[in-house]
């Protein structure tokens, strides 16, 4: 029987800086990037990373061993759906040296986006 999709909402944090002339937005919750000459085209970019990033994982089964092992997150069942944690925002964050550099002489702004994580029902 194959399994259905469940779409559970995350709260992530998300970075916003400028660096020559870039426009970066960045998830370290996910450690995905987008970027563009202008603002628009950076969230743009971001809005496709992200679908590639779930895209990829799903396709290769990999998705909650990413998320889990390689990015920290924590994912608890429940009877109606699995509930999911974000890592912490330092400690996600440090795993990125570059951009933790980065953020040391940039000016930035943080924000928190919802994002429709898919996780396949048990």
């Amino acid at each position: 029987m194959k399994k259905s999709i469940v779409n559970v909402n995350a709260n992530i944090p998300v970075i916003e800086f400028k660096e020559e002339n870039v426009y970066y937005l960045y998830t370290p919750a996910l450690d995905v990037y987008g970027y563009g000459y202008t603002k628009t085209e950076a969230k743009d970019s971001f809005e496709i990373c992200i679908e590639e990033f779930f895209k990829y994982t799903i396709e290769n089964g990999t998705l909650v061993k990413v998320l889990t092992e390689d990015l920290g997150w924590k994912i608890t069942e429940t009877e109606t759906k699995p509930v999911l944690t974000s890592p912490d925002f330092f400690k996600s964050l440090k795993r990125s040296e570059d951009v933790y550099k980065s953020l040391s002489t940039l000016a930035f702004q943080k924000f928190n986006k919802i994002v429709k994580i898919p996780i396949a029902a048990l």
